[in-house]
């Protein structure tokens, strides 16, 4: 069993003994309410005066609400240095391999794309041409060098695919330690907050420092914190 304690002097000044406990419910909100029940136990100890005193410590709260009990840590890992420089060099070497074409944005939006029915349409027309053309189209219209512009073609569409799978995984890693970065962030926020309003010694400085973040907005940090 694991026994959640509700601070009085941390995050809100609310009793121990009235059963309103934001850590709690974080943590009850976090996980399926059949996994919470079985696993958890909360006891509210009486509330101590003495935790009421300016210069209380937010130690032993904090002790007991650990990043596992607060946050998922996924991923807590760096990329090694050397490997780092041969994802470089991997990279490099796919830009030097491939033709040297560069758009411009107007250019983009211009040209024509290819989709399903106009791919199996220039295919169709390929083989004509191939098959056909002799003594009725211009020498500029040449199956070979339509042939070569359609592998190339396939070819980048496949190295796309192939990029596009590893962009998701670069995302999905951005957008987990992103995630992960920021809750942690706005919990310590939160916990500055507090010790600044009860008069915890250097925690004005920090506090006031990181509320800039959330100067002149409409959305207030705590609702983000409980996302």
């Amino acid at each position: 069993m694991k026994h959640i304690p509700c601070g009085y002097y941390a995050f809100q000044k609310i009793p121990r003994n009235d059963g309103l406990c934001p850590i709690f419910d974080r943590i009850r909100t976090s996980m399926p309410r059949a996994t919470f029940n079985s696993v958890m136990t909360v006891k509210f100890a009486p509330r101590n005066p003495a935790e009421d005193l300016p210069n209380a410590t937010l130690s032993p709260l904090l002790a007991h609400t650990s990043m596992s009990n607060t946050t998922e840590n996924r991923l807590n890992t760096t990329i090694a240095q050397a490997d780092f420089v041969l994802i470089g060099a991997a990279m490099a070497t796919i830009a030097a391999k491939l033709p040297a074409i560069s758009l411009t944005d107007v250019q983009r939006q211009r040209m024509k794309r290819i989709n399903v029915a106009n791919k199996v349409f220039v295919e169709d027309a390929i083989h004509h041409v191939e098959a056909h053309g002799a003594g009725i189209l211009p020498p500029y219209i040449s199956a070979t060098a339509m042939q070569t512009d359609l592998t190339l073609y396939e070819q980048a569409d496949q190295i796309r695919a192939m990029l596009t799978a590893l962009l998701q995984h670069i995302d999905d890693i951005r957008q987990v330690t992103g995630d992960e970065l920021y809750s942690t962030a706005l919990m310590a926020y939160r916990a500055f907050e507090n010790a600044h309003k009860v008069g915890v010694p250097n925690a004005t400085m920090a506090y006031q420092a990181l509320h800039a973040r959330f100067n002149g907005q409409g959305r207030a940090p705590d609702k983000e914190l409980k996302k």
